[in-house]
């Protein structure tokens, strides 16, 4: 399932938009993904979000399991996004 977009603002600084993609298997997350995310500046803050909170999502099945601090317009944007392709937004 795809969320809906959710846009990365950050200290009054918009960097465009994430969608979330979802996989889910028998009402369990199983992959987690983005089909779509902001370039340039806000890579290295979705490099973080794959690397701490996604795992962390997956593992827990929480969608709002926690944010990464430095990263959190793109941790909003992803849960947002993430919470739109579950039917819970």
């Amino acid at each position: 399932h795809s969320g809906a977009g959710s846009i990365v603002e950050s200290r009054g600084h918009t960097y465009g938009t994430l969608v979330a993609t979802v996989t889910v298997n028998n009402g369990t997350m199983t992959e987690l993904s983005f089909s779509q995310t902001p370039t340039g500046r806000n890579e290295q803050f979705i490099n973080a979000v794959n690397t701490y909170l996604v795992p962390e999502i997956l593992r827990t099945q929480n969608v709002t399991v926690g944010i990464v601090t430095g990263a959190t317009g793109t941790s909003m944007a992803l849960i947002n996004s993430l919470k739109s392709a579950l039917g819970l937004a």
